[in-house]
């Protein structure tokens, strides 16, 4: 199902069964803030419910209910926050007024109880209300005794109602079913709601499992205390307010929002289900392949006011029910919320179909999603724009954008100021003033109306078509002045295209021209023999630009040495200076004044201390190294800085390693390496970028922050190196080794790996580590990967042996023939992974997920433990899962046909509507497993145990129970 909301909405659903129909419930949430009814975005909506209901607390049911209710998850306040024995906190909305007493700490002495101890903040839960362990349901208030007969004080409940206290004559003798008081929802197992839940015997089992009861009162399903309850729907404006419940505002007053919640759908009925005679009540158009496709509101009714004065947020809950066809809803492929003002007049349905399908359009849909003001009232700002319109974000982001705006404008001046003046000057110096003249006087008095030319006016009808008359604005637009629903996006490829061939024409003119004024240099030269001398190194020149075009750049890197020497000099330089100008003072009898001593002071001081100057210059110059090494691999091709010397770089690097010399930090960069052994070499921090290395073997060697980017390596060795932050970027790496490796803070991104084996690696979180990177028929055995991201990565045809995946992400990959024996992958992702013909022998597999549809065929899970895992929607056909345990693991939905299970354990599995067509369950054990909906045609359970399984609604067919244990097992309205 596909949902479409704006970003202040929030949707809950939920599907039930009652009476042998199946129903489906949507809910819509508007967030408000209760001081000024303005909107709340829903990500900031949800954070505050979650830390208000605290752990394993539910907010909202989503049940219908047939009026309206409200509840309230608060604090109680002392005013002014000054510490009060008791405090009064009240809710009032519309005609319901509700009032209760708040106390500090209170126990029993004597006849009595004690006086409360003051207090600031008093949770309003029912934790501080009546209750105990004697107390019939409220086993976690106070007021009863505990099970503890040597307790020495008994506490008293914090909060009371005003007419009937603990102490009151009113209290029931039964003690024990005295009410406990509160704001907030009702526990369903407490007897207000447990006993409205309906009759659970034979006849439930037989005729109604796992629906609703039959007889279920609906009030079940009114969470609020009766005495927040109405015997209506609220219209949606009704006025509150709030005493008591929010630190600073002792009183919040205000009126309920004002909006109507709607909702809308997209259902899908197959045609052979309906009657000819229904059929024609229906379009053509409506009738799409052998589906009828209807467009259907789902009335809403305000139910629910939840209010949470603590935060200053309330929100209104707006619900409905429908008869649907699939239990899970599946018939239902669309679903659009919106909300409107009580003032607006009702919008029509076919207004929010055509908004439904303007934002499921698969190429222009995005655009409509930035822009939801079709889905909220008149009056309130759409989300996007709320989201982008903080002040705080806004000032920060202006000020950002002003300054680099202005910085870039003062640059173009300058820049365009100093190549007027060299023009000019290069004109009076040939003695053409008067063209000179000109030049200045064009550029003071510019002509008006410039006709532009072609390329510049197609480029300008380009921009406007992707955003209508965003060429015409004279200032940088803000967001309130575009309509992004007319934004197309395809029309920047054309722009893009049309920039690129402008910069082509642009530089095959510039080369005409060189080559038209390098032919008439030559030309001059011949016809004048004694200006040939004078003009060769012009001509020189332009042949060497020309050659340089289209030739490679040298690779370049920070030379931070030449930095430091050239510091150093001027440093030595200033201090001899302030040497020298000190002893002409002195000569001189030269007096400074007190600000010019202290200046001169500070001045001695910065050239002496060395060692800060020095610890200043060495962090910047590792700052600006680690930053080459981390991006290296972005560098575009580049020719060797060293061109011819690399072989006596080579000589150097092995007689330096022969004789033992240190080797940091060299330049081998477009070296080549072959047929050698490293012991313990230290080419820490070295630069080979571009080198070719074949047949090396590393061994023990130090590696830390080498480079390596662009490199080709084949059949190289690492043996237990140090190699921390090492780039390997951009390099292609074939049959290469690594062993007892540490990969911490390297990046294998953008190169290609194959057929490469790493035995006992451990692996860093780098974000980018595999960013793009190529892994065809690797090997990786024994290694950890803990939370590391493969990212849209063809990882075709690899290994992955007794290695440690947990809470990795695989993110679209493709694992088409890969292995996964022996390894484990608790917490792991799978997303729109390919994994056919995968293996999965012997892996570990707790809380998996495989999301987004999966391809798993033939795939094998011999002996695999893959518990709590989610395999929903699935293509998981031609599998192996015999002498698994799979227990508490969810196929919901799957596609599972011709699969083996045999021998498999499933307690608890999740079958739910699955296509289990052939597949084999000899000696399984399924107890208490679901397999309701599921297609089990052609299956064979023979000596399975099925204990306690459901079958509900199953498809049978040729399906085989011999010998297998069916006690408690439901084969109710199972479908031939």
């Amino acid at each position: 199902m596909k949902s479409i909301k704006s970003l202040q909405a929030s949707l809950l659903t939920n599907t039930f069964k009652y009476q042998q129909k199946h129903f489906f419930v949507a809910s819509t949430l508007w967030g408000f803030y209760l001081d000024s009814g303005e909107a709340v975005l829903e990500q900031t909506l949800w954070p505050i419910i979650a830390a208000n209901l605290g752990k394993d607390s539910l907010f909202d049911e989503a049940f219908k209910k047939d009026a309206s209710e409200f509840v309230v998850f608060a604090d109680a306040f002392a005013p002014q926050l000054q510490p009060a024995p008791r405090v009064d906190v009240s809710v009032s909305l519309a005609e319901i007024t509700k009032i209760l007493n708040v106390y500090g700490e209170r126990y029993w002495q004597g006849f009595g109880p004690s006086p409360a101890d003051p207090f600031m903040q008093m949770p309003l839960s029912y934790e501080h209300a009546y209750g105990g362990q004697a107390h019939l349901y409220n086993k976690d208030g106070k007021g009863l005794p505990g099970n503890d007969s040597n307790e020495v004080l008994r506490f008293l409940a914090n909060i009371e109602h005003p007419d009937f206290p603990v102490i009151s004559k009113k209290i029931p003798d039964n003690k024990s079913a005295y009410t406990p008081q509160g704001f907030a929802a009702i526990n369903s197992e407490w007897p207000q709601r447990k006993n409205l839940y309906g009759t659970f015997d034979d006849n439930y089992l037989q005729n109604h499992m796992p629906g609703l009861a039959p007889d279920i009162n609906w009030d079940y399903f009114h969470t609020a205390p009766p005495d927040q309850r109405f015997d209506r729907y609220l219209t949606g404006n009704e006025p509150f307010c709030i005493t008591n419940m929010h630190e600073t505002m002792a009183e919040i007053k205000g009126n309920l929002p004002g909006v109507v919640g709607r909702c809308f759908i997209e259902q899908e009925l197959p045609l052979n289900a309906l009657e000819q005679g229904e059929l024609a009540q229906y379009s053509d158009a409506q009738k799409r392949d052998d589906k009828l496709v209807l467009f259907k509101e789902i009335p809403l009714n305000l139910d629910t006011v939840y209010f949470f004065p603590n935060d200053n947020i309330g929100i209104v809950v707006h619900r409905g029910t429908i008869e649907i066809n699939h239990p899970q809803a599946k018939d239902i492929k669309k679903l659009l919320v919106a909300h409107q003002s009580l003032t607006e007049p009702a919008k029509p349905s076919a207004f929010y179909q055509d908004q439904l399908q303007l934002r499921c359009d698969p190429e222009d849909g995005f655009k409509y999603m930035m822009y939801s003001a079709p889905l909220i009232p008149e009056d309130v700002t759409c989300g996007f724009k709320q989201l982008l319109g903080d002040e705080e974000y806004k000032q920060v982001m202006g000020d950002n954008l002003s300054a680099f705006a202005e910085g870039k404008k003062q640059q173009a001046e300058q820049e365009m100021d100093e190549a007027i003046d060299k023009q000019v000057a290069e004109l009076r110096a040939n003695g053409m003033d008067k063209q000179a003249d000109e030049l200045l006087d064009k550029i003071k008095n510019p002509p008006q109306d410039i006709e532009l030319p072609e390329d510049a006016k197609k480029l300008q009808a380009l921009t406007d078509k992707i955003l209508p008359g965003i060429s015409a604005m004279k200032e940088a637009p803000k967001l309130d002045d575009l309509d992004l629903t007319k934004l197309n996006l395809k029309a920047m490829d054309e722009v893009q295209a049309h920039m690129e061939a402008m910069a082509e024409k642009q530089k095959k003119e510039a080369l005409l021209k060189v080559e038209q004024q390098l032919d008439e240099l030559k030309q001059q030269a011949a016809q004048q023999p004694e200006m040939a001398e004078q003009l060769d190194p012009s001509i020189k020149q332009l042949e060497e630009m020309l050659a340089s075009i289209d030739a490679i750049p040298v690779l370049t890197r920070p030379d931070t040495v030449e930095q430091d020497t050239q510091l150093s000099a001027q440093l030595a330089q200033a201090a001899e200076q302030l040497t020298e100008q000190k002893k002409m003072m002195a000569e001189h009898n030269i007096e400074l004044s007190a600000e010019q001593q202290q200046q001169m002071t500070e001045l001695e001081q910065l050239l002496d201390n060395n060692e800060t100057l020095s610890a200043q210059m060495a962090e910047a110059n590792d700052f600006i190294n680690d930053s080459y090494l981390k991006g290296a691999h972005f560098i575009a091709e580049s020719s060797s800085p060293h061109k011819g010397k690399e072989p006596e770089l080579v000589a150097a690097l092995l007689d330096s390693y022969n004789a033992k010399q240190v080797i940091t930090a060299k330049d081998f960069a477009f070296c080549k390496l072959t047929q050698q052994k490293f012991k313990q070499i230290d080419l820490n921090h070295g630069f080979f970028e571009y080198s070719e290395l074949t047949h090396i073997e590393f061994e023990q060697a130090d590696l830390t922050a080498i480079n390596l980017a662009h490199a080709k390596l084949s059949n190289v060795s690492f043996d237990n190196c140090a190699i921390e932050g090492a780039n390997l970027g951009a390099a292609e790496l074939t049959a290469c080794q690594f062993k007892n490796m540490k990969l911490i803070e390297i990046t294998l991104a953008h190169s290609s790996l194959i057929d490469c084996e790493f035995t006992d690696c451990e692996f860093g979180e780098r974000m980018d580590m595999l960013l793009e990177t190529k892994l065809l028929r690797c090997k990786f055995v024994n290694c950890t990967f803990l939370k590391l991201n493969f990212i849209e990565l063809d990882l075709t045809g690899c290994e992955f042996i007794d290695c440690d995946l947990s809470e990795s992400n695989f993110i679209k990959p493709i694992l088409t023939d890969a292995s996964f024996t022996g390894s484990t992958l608790n917490g792991t992702n799978f997303v729109i992974a390919e994994l056919n013909n995968s293996c999965f022998e012997r892996a570990r597999m707790k809380n998996t997920r495989f999301v987004g549809g999966c391809l798993l065929n033939e795939a094998c899970f011999n002996f695999a433990t893959i518990n709590e895992t989610n395999l929903r929607d699935c293509q998981l056909n031609n599998c192996d899962f015999s002498d698994a345990d799979i227990s508490k693991s969810d196929f919901g939905e799957s596609s599972i046909k011709n699969s083996q299970f045999n021998c498999t354990i499933a307690r608890q599995v999740q079958f739910i509507d699955s296509n289990l067509n052939g597949s084999q369950f000899k000696k399984a054990d399924f107890m208490e497993a679901n397999l309701m909906q599921a297609d089990i045609r052609g299956c064979n359970f023979s000596g399975a145990n099925l204990y306690g399984a459901s079958f509900l609604n199953a498809t049978l067919g040729s399906t085989s129970f011999y010998g297998a244990i069916l006690e408690n097992t439901l084969l109710k309205d199972w479908r031939p």
